[in-house]
């Protein structure tokens, strides 16, 4: 999908920062969309002073600065709430401070982009029993086609979901390790990797003619209620007699 391309003709910044791992990639757009460079390492409880440097370790490689940038492409989950947060926000201080356009995507199907063809089960571990997972059919050149949208659900409702569609299906990512489920795939193709969801925004930004004003709008997928908002609400619930 990604590709090298010579005297780029805009640049794509993109961060995916909701799952194990922290990523940032630069594309760069030409006669294709080609990936230029890309960082990625294992999360742990690093954040917003990760990415930042990372943003400026891969510039810095090509010479350019944030206000080079036409777009910046990041992962609105679903995945890490706080993961998921860092992203957003730090796409919307670089659109704020540099009007470039921040164009968020799905952070499951980026991951369905892992599979040139075929169909594609994602799953990302949600902790609590549960995955978030999509089903996706995939084909070489083009966008993951959404068969079964985003859903926190268990592991074996994501399995029938997905053999629903297919008896054929590729079974990965955290939630599929997790819960022993993965196809024999390439322990690569379990990591969110950023350069897919700078191909994702990037092909959606082209073919709205590269109009910032249609990018969708900067919230998170999260699919389901976080343990703090969980824990207020039984803090604000009156005592039962």
């Amino acid at each position: 999908m990604a590709r090298k391309v010579e005297a780029p003709s805009a640049y794509v910044l993109a961060l995916e920062t909701g799952g194990d791992h922290l990523s940032v990639a630069l594309l760069g757009v030409g006669e294709r969309l080609g990936l230029l460079d890309e960082v990625l390492f294992r999360r742990d409880d690093k954040h917003a002073d990760a990415v930042l440097a990372l943003i400026d370790e891969v510039l810095a490689r090509h010479a350019l600065t944030v206000k080079d940038l036409a777009l910046v492409a990041v992962g609105r989950g679903p995945g890490s709430f706080t993961g998921i947060r860092v992203g957003l926000a730090t796409a919307l201080a670089l659109q704020l401070a540099t009007g470039v356009t921040a164009w968020p995507v799905c952070s499951l199907r980026a991951l369905a982009c892992h599979v040139p063809r075929g169909v594609a089960l994602p799953m990302l571990d949600a902790r609590r029993g549960e995955v978030y997972a999509g089903v996706y059919r995939c084909a070489p050149g083009t966008l993951p086609e959404e068969v079964l949208a985003p859903r926190a659900m268990t592991c074996e409702a994501a399995l029938a979901a997905g053999y629903a569609a297919a008896e054929d299906i590729l079974i990965y990512g955290s939630g599929a390790l997790a819960y022993g489920v993965a196809s024999a795939v390439e322990p690569a193709l379990h990591a969110g990797r950023a350069h897919y969801i700078g191909w994702l925004a990037a092909s959606e930004w082209l073919a709205a003619g590269r109009r910032g004003e249609l990018a969708p709008a900067l919230d998170a997928a999260y699919l389901r209620r976080s343990e703090a908002e969980i824990a207020a609400d039984a803090r604000a619930s009156p005592p039962h007699n």
